[in-house]
């Protein structure tokens, strides 16, 4: 009876470890895919970023291309598994907080400016001028973020950008662009804000630029350390 018994505890126990080997292979299954899911949905969302910037600010092709290649470059890389998608969370902040937001709104300004009709007297190159100083002082940290909110708030609106996906599908999204419509008179009074605001700080260089592939260059290869 008793080696019955015995026999019975040994089944048990073996039913017990297949049980708990087939709970662990099933744990480790899932959290396998939910990793790939992540990736894919991490690597997804970067590319529709970069993808979308074209619609959300005035940038001209060329810089749009770049920005396109660097952002898809970097979503391939999570995708496969060589950079954590962790990773991405700190690119895809970068698109509406940061250097790299300024830089696409001075380029964006910039470009309106030279697009408008300026009146007799003012000169477009001067504004874009002072567009530089201010965000470039503002890069370095030298403008208040109040004061930076105050004029990325008369810049930038809330509105629906279609962006196509992967599958081909256009997938809009309600997101923070540069103004499609922004008047003469109220990138002149833009303008002049910044001026006041950015008065004290240091001139700047013939040779300062904001471009935004080269900020974007600078994220991402300071986000792979």
């Amino acid at each position: 009876m008793s080696e019955k018994k015995a026999l019975n505890h040994a089944g048990f126990i073996k039913i017990g470890l297949i049980l708990l080997l087939a709970v662990i292979v099933g744990t480790v299954f899932v959290a396998v895919r939910g990793l790939q899911t992540f990736r894919w949905g991490m690597a997804e969302c970067l590319r529709w970023q970069g993808e979308s910037l074209s619609e959300r600010f005035f940038i001209t092709d060329e810089t749009s291309k770049q920005l396109v290649t660097m952002t898809g470059e970097f979503a391939r890389q999570i995708e496969s598994g060589a950079v954590s998608p962790l990773k991405g969370f700190t690119v895809l902040r970068a698109f509406y907080n940061g250097p790299l937001l300024l830089t696409l709104l001075h380029t964006s300004l910039t470009q309106s400016l030279h697009a408008a009709e300026m009146p007799e007297g003012i000169d477009a190159s001067e504004l874009a001028d002072a567009s530089l100083r201010f965000f470039f002082a503002a890069k370095q940290g030298k403008i208040a973020l109040p004061a930076q909110k105050e004029i990325i708030d008369m810049l930038m609106e809330k509105r629906v950008v279609e962006t196509p996906s992967a599958l081909g599908l256009a997938i809009p999204e309600q997101t923070e662009s540069f103004r499609k419509k922004l008047s003469q008179s109220t990138m002149l009074s833009c303008l002049k804000r910044m001026g006041e605001i950015s008065s004290d700080t240091a001139a700047l260089s013939p040779d300062t630029i904001l471009d935004p592939a080269v900020e974007l260059k600078q994220i991402l290869a300071a986000t792979l350390l």
